[in-house]
């Protein structure tokens, strides 16, 4: 129940607290960034796929591949990874 409360507190576009990003007081404090996440680019592209047909019940989900923790970048390793 109380994560429930919580939820209905949060902006389900941005994520912001309702009393930050709805503030009127606050129209313009904000800027916007973009990032890339490659797990969800990966996702993207399987299901942009035109012979992509998912069957009933299919749940896809992406995977690291195994070797990827040494290509590492600024957000680390694979903490996995031995």
């Amino acid at each position: 129940m109380g994560f429930e409360l919580f939820k209905s507190t949060i902006c389900p576009e941005c994520g912001n607290p309702l009393s930050v990003c709805r503030d009127p007081g606050r129209d313009g404090w904000f800027q916007v960034q973009e990032d890339t996440c490659y797990a969800k680019k990966a996702m993207d592209e399987h299901t942009s796929d035109k012979t992509y047909k998912p069957q009933p019940g299919q749940v896809i989900y992406p995977v690291l591949e195994e070797g990827s923790s040494e290509q590492a970048t600024s957000y680390g390793a694979n903490p996995f990874a031995d």
